[in-house]
Formats: C-alpha cells, structure tokens, sequence
C-alpha cells in the first residue's frame, strides 16, 4: 500500500532535521604547543681599552735607515753630540779612527762622549766644517755610506797654528740597524794623514789629494735586490784577494776591465790599467813580500760590492819614506767595488793610514 505523498515528505523532513544530533561531534580546534623559554644571551663583553705602553709597530728596514741619515744630517748640522748618540742602540759598538789608530766606543754614552770630542776638535779648528752623504748602499739590516767632509782651517786643527787652508776628507761608515731602525754597530774609516797632508802637517810631507764636495747634495741610494747575479758579483769580488798572497797575476788580472781604476784614498792619485795595477801590486809586495788580503765580511748591491779587508805583512822594504822595521802586523780598510760584465771596473779603498803607523811601530818618538 502506497504511503501518500504528503506522508513521504514529512519523514524527510523529520530525517533532515534529526541528523545534526546523529553525527558525530567535531574535534577542537588544534591549538600549538608553547615553546620551551630560552633564557637570553649574555651581552658581549666590551673591547679591550688600548694599552698606553703598548709597543709601536716595527719601522721598515730601509726606512727607518734614510731617516737615520736625515736625523743624523741634522745632529751633525748641530754639532749635537746627544742627538747623535740617541741614534744609537744602548749597547751599540762604534768602531773609528783615533789617536791609537782604531779607537772602540761601546754604549750610548761612549758614544756621545766621543761624538762630543770630535765636535770639539773639528768645530774649533774648522768652523765652517759640513758633512755631506753622497751615496748610500742598503742591504737587509746593513747600509754602506760614503760621506765628504770639507771645512776651513780657521780655528788651528789639534791645538796647531790655524792655517787658513781648506781641506776636505773622505770616508766610509758601515752599519748594522735594529729592529727598532737603532744602529747597534758601526764601522768608520777615514784617513786622518790626508788632513794633516793638506795642512802641511804630514811627517813625510806627502803628496795628498783633497776631495770636494759634489755639486749635488741629494745621497744617491742603491738598494740590494737579493739577486743571483748579486751573489755571483760578491763571489767575484772576494775571489780577487787570495790571489793576491798566491802572487798569481795572471789570474788577478784576468779578473779586472782593461780601464780598470783603483782609487786608494790614502795616496795622491788613481791607478789606471792593468799595467798601472800591476805596477802598484809589485810596490806593496817590495815592502811585504808576503802579503796577505783577505775580505772578512761583504755585500752586494747590485754591481756594487763593498768588502771589509784585512791587510797582512812584514815590513821588510821601503814603502815611500818609510823605512822598514821587520815587523808584521794587521791593518783594516773598505773596498767598494763596481763591477761590469762580471770584471772589476773600479775599486775604492778607504784606509787608516795612522793604523798602519801604530801597527808597525812607525810614529815619531814624542819629545
């Protein structure tokens, strides 16, 4: 039996409206979890604040030595003794002429003490003295530097008459530096027999030439590159001297340019040749038949080598006007040496001639 039409609707709508309370409840809403709590970081601590006594970075090598010679320009300018010496390490050593032929200076007030006396000799007999620095070699801790000095004997030079005469002096000073671009040693040679020359002072009233001051007055500097070619012209260099004892000419020579010159400051005038070297070499062998030069310490600066030498002999011949005694002894000088094609084109020797009277006994007697 069919349910009327009017039946049918009211079951579903009865239907409809019971089935929200059949299904089934709806989950909660999903909530997250609360993080766990992280304590903050602690602040960073703040810098450290600058240390006053903090020790200043280092100088470069090849700075701190020109402005060495600036400073020291102008303490000789100065005649200031102790800013001279503050150019010196604590225990620098410094190594020059004096009356007994090499005299030693060891620490900062040595030093002073004797860069004082010489501004009191120099500065009284020559007011006007100048120094000027006319080349300047630089190797790692070590610079070479040739210097003139020129002045008017207006003052008396070592307690004498003044003369009125103006004489000049050439010489060498080789320099070890610090980390702190100090000097902690230095070697100087110079010839006090050429200013006692030129004041006709010298004993055997020799011949003396008299340098000049150059028309430029800015110091050339030659920096050393480390090279392969520096070393082999260092090896060169000192290879010439042990010849010298073996008497082995020929190979001496070999090693030489045919316009080789040396230049011996301690005499009047340059050696020119070949021939003119082995006319000298024949000299000095007269006087010390068993001569001995050897280089004790060198360094290359591109073609230029600068040797410490010793000298060796016994004083059996005449040497000029001194006569010989048979004695041996030991003196000291500096060669810079330039070189061309690997050959020795000029070599300069700065000497003590007043070492070479005291080594072999041959001042005067004082009255």
């Amino acid at each position: 039996m069919r349910m009327p039409v009017r039946m049918r609707w009211l079951g579903l709508l009865a239907f409809v409206l019971m089935a929200p309370a059949c299904a089934p409840e709806a989950p909660p809403p999903l909530v997250p979890s609360p993080m766990p709590s992280v304590p903050p970081a602690p602040p960073l601590p703040p810098p450290p604040a600058p240390l006053d006594d903090a020790p200043p970075p280092k100088p470069v090598m090849a700075d701190a030595q020109r402005r060495y010679l600036v400073e020291l320009e102008g303490g000789l300018a100065a005649r200031d003794a102790k800013k001279v010496a503050a150019l010196y390490s604590t225990g620098a050593v410094l190594t020059s002429a004096g009356k007994d032929g090499v005299h030693e200076s060891m620490g900062r007030p040595e030093i002073e003490a004797a860069r004082a006396r010489g501004f009191a000799v120099m500065g009284k007999a020559f007011p006007d003295v100048k120094w000027v620095h006319t080349r300047a070699l630089q190797n790692g801790d070590v610079m070479v530097v040739e210097w003139i000095g020129t002045g008017t004997d207006t003052g008396g030079f070592l307690e004498d008459k003044p003369t009125g005469r103006k004489v000049g002096w050439r010489g060498i000073s080789i320099l070890w530096f610090d980390d702190d671009g100090l000097v902690r040693r230095e070697h100087g040679v110079l010839d006090p027999l050429t200013i006692l020359g030129q004041l006709g002072r010298d004993a055997a009233t020799r011949k003396v030439r008299v340098p000049v001051l150059p028309s430029a007055a800015a110091t050339t500097f030659v920096v050393a590159k480390g090279s392969p070619e520096e070393q082999k012209n260092l090896e060169a260099a000192k290879a010439v001297y042990p010849l010298v004892a073996k008497k082995d000419d020929k190979a001496l020579l070999a090693m030489l340019t045919d316009d080789v010159v040396h230049s011996d400051l301690t005499q009047p005038d340059d050696v020119k040749g070949k021939d003119g070297v082995k006319k000298e070499l024949g000299g000095w062998r007269k006087a010390f038949p068993d001569l001995e030069i050897s280089a004790t310490q060198g360094w290359a600066f591109g073609d230029i080598v600068v040797t410490e030498v010793a000298t060796t002999g016994t004083f059996k011949g005449p040497l000029g006007a001194l006569k010989p005694n048979g004695k041996t002894a030991t003196t000291h000088g500096v060669d810079v040496i330039e070189l061309k094609d690997g050959k020795i084109a000029r070599m300069t020797s700065y000497a003590n001639g007043r070492e070479l009277l005291v080594q072999y006994d041959l001042l005067p007697a004082k009255k």
